[in-house]
This record gives structure tokens, sequence and C-alpha cells, in this order.
């Protein structure tokens, strides 16, 4: 473990600086046909490959990320949309679950993973639930069709456009779409039914230093919405999950979150954790809410669907994990009353 320096709160050694190469915690997993749905509370995850993504992120915790995608096939993929509906935790309707596709791999790596993603919209917009698609390319013109004429409302499915850095894309995602074809999916989108969410995630130092970039990029691209994803680390040793609860406080004329440590364990990889949401982040935070307004910046991506619909997330954020919640009124009393 050389040259890796360790961390430890609540019984949790978390790696704060990452080793060259393949993270620690990483494994090797090749997904079979009973493996492409993950749960979550309200929310379910559907992935469309087996291995590999392409787009090679350095910070990537997924198997593989530089190994060529290994898409699914496109009986598996429906499938797995059949047994998502069918499962007792599923709700139908924009209130229900919450449907994450392409978790672990470019969905519009090439044309056979884009037609995974549109077998599974197929199956999956008639009900009508919350249906998330993060990516760092650009969404092809044939899906957004599909979107146009079977979504149920003009916010159920959104984009989470990645754009972790501004500058260092070639470095860090060599395999990823240019930063400049991705924030123009913002404008592409908004002439579909459909949003777009800047997805800033994970939160990476370099960031910190793009933060001017960041601002002005976002500001003139106009995304429907921001949000600032915490980073994972992997656990090197198992413990209790423990998440701190922490009170609102007041700040600059009402009420923000106060940000403190908290370990809580990724909904699909469960040998990762969330790390400390601290003050480069709630600064950096802070400051994108400032200047993409009146554009809402949100720092978890269930509660980017639920401001969008007017609904409460998966996970009452307000109430179990306070310092993720933003103050959107879409939780609690809130709701409807925005």
């Amino acid at each position: 473990m050389a040259g890796v320096r360790l961390k430890r709160w609540d019984n949790v050694r978390i790696l704060t600086e990452e080793p060259k190469g393949t993270p620690m915690g990483r494994r090797e997993v090749s997904l079979d046909k009973g493996q492409l749905l993950s749960w979550d509370r309200g929310r379910v995850f559907l992935d469309i490959a087996r291995r590999g993504c392409g787009s090679a992120c350095r910070y990537c915790y997924i198997s593989a990320p530089e190994a060529p995608q290994e898409p699914a096939t496109p009986d598996d993929v429906l499938d797995a949309a059949e047994r998502l509906t069918k499962d007792d935790r599923y709700q139908a309707g924009a209130r229900g679950t919450v449907i994450s596709l392409s978790p672990n791999s470019e969905p519009f790596r090439s044309a056979a993973s884009t037609l995974l993603v549109m077998t599974a919209l197929s199956r999956l917009l008639v009900n009508g639930n919350p249906i998330q698609i993060p990516t760092k390319e650009s969404v092809p013109a044939e899906l957004l069709r599909l979107v146009d004429a079977e979504a149920k409302s003009d916010d159920q499915v959104v984009f989470f456009i990645s754009l972790a850095t501004m500058n260092r894309a070639e470095s860090l995602e060599p395999g990823a779409a240019a930063i400049e074809d991705r924030l123009a999916n913002a404008a592409r989108l908004r002439r579909h039914r459909c949003r777009s969410c800047a997805y800033i995630k994970p939160f990476l130092k370099a960031a910190i230093h793009e933060l001017g970039d960041f601002a002005a990029r976002l500001r003139a691209a106009r995304f429907d919405c921001v949000c600032v994803g915490m980073r994972y680390r992997a656990r090197l040793r198992t413990t209790a999950d423990v998440v701190v609860p922490v009170a609102h406080v007041a700040d600059r004329g009402g009420t923000s979150p106060a940000y403190e440590t908290y370990s809580r364990p990724h909904p699909v990889h469960s040998g990762y954790v969330a790390e400390r949401i601290g003050p480069d982040l709630r600064d950096f935070y802070e400051t994108l809410r400032t200047a993409c307004a009146p554009t809402p910046v949100f720092l978890t991506s269930t509660c980017v669907s639920s401001f969008l619909l007017d609904r409460e997330p998966p996970l009452p954020v307000w109430r179990e994990l306070p310092q993720l919640c933003v103050n959107c009124r879409s939780c609690g009393q809130g709701v409807g009353h925005r």
C-alpha cells in the first residue's frame, strides 16, 4: 500500500488518494442475465452491458472501465425490464420507482448499446416511472424520437450529462466525448420531450480549480438542472454503515445544509462508501447555485427527478440525509407548494 494515504472515520478506512492504475477495491466482474438489475430503496438500476465501458475514466469504480464494452443481448435486457415491473418492490407511475438505465457502462457507446437502451425504454416508458440516463456522449437522435413518441410527460426522462471536469477530460476520460459535445446536449434536448442535468460526479479535486469554467460554461449551456455528486471510496474492511444526522444551520438569511462526514454504501457497488461532504464541495455548490440561478442545483440525482415531477424522492433526503438537502421544497410539506 505504498504511496496510498489512509483516513479513518466511523470505523471505515477510506482512500484519500487513488493509487496508480486500477483503484483499490475494484473487482473484475462480468454480469450474467440475472445480475442486470440492482435494487436500492425506491430505486432500481438496469444495466445494458455485462462488462466494460470504453470511456476509461481514471476515477471510475466499475469493473474494467477501460475495457471494450460487452453488451448484453436485447432479449436479456427486455427480460430484465419485465422482471423489474413484476418485482414486489416495483411501483408504477411518476411517483413510483425511480429507474436508472446503464449505471455501469456508457449507454451510447455504440449502435448496439443504444439499441439496448431503446429496448428497455420501449418497455418502461409506458408505466410513467421517472427514468434517469447518465452519459458522456451525444444523445442519439433515434432514441430522442422514441422518447418524444412514448414519454408520459416532458419530465419523465432526465439525461444526466456527465461533466466531472471541464479542462482535463482528455487525460481523465480518454474514451469519452469531448466536453463541447457533451455541453451541446443541453440545447439539443430542449427541443425534445425530456430534461437535461449537468452531472458533476464524482466531485474531483480538479473541479475545485475549474470552478470559474464550470460556472461560465454551465450558465451558457442552460441545462434544466445541475447536480454535484459525491465521490465514493473503496471500503477496505467491513463495518456497520452509519449515517450521521446533521441539523440545518442558518446561512445567508435562510437555511442551507450543514455538511458532515458520513458513510453510506454505494447503491450498486457495496464495496464503496460515500466520501466526506466537506467545505470544498460546499463552496463549489454554493458558487454554482449563485452562478446558475435560476437553474436549480442539487447534491443527489434522485432529487433532480423528484423536483421536476414535484414528488418526494425515494429516500426522504430532508429528514434522513439533511447534509444533501438543498431546500428545493420537493420533500415533506413542500411538495406542491414550490
